[in-house]
């Protein structure tokens, strides 16, 4: 499981670099430094979402 959970916060951060860094330079001229939080935000609550509902499922079972 925790290797699971090591996985997406990476895949987060790789996503979040690629929009930072911008190497297609399709929007060089408007950069802004929320695109890469959003992607990291909507990773993370991703990933809060899914725990919480595996701790509520493991939570009822016991």
């Amino acid at each position: 499981m925790g290797l699971i959970i090591a996985a997406l916060v990476a895949w987060g951060i790789f996503l979040a670099v690629g929009v930072f860094l911008n190497l297609g330079g399709e929007a060089a001229d408007r950069f802004d430094v929320r695109r890469p939080l959003l992607v990291l935000g909507c990773t993370m609550t991703f990933l809060t979402f899914w725990l919480v509902l595996l701790w509520s499922k493991r939570r009822r079972a016991a």
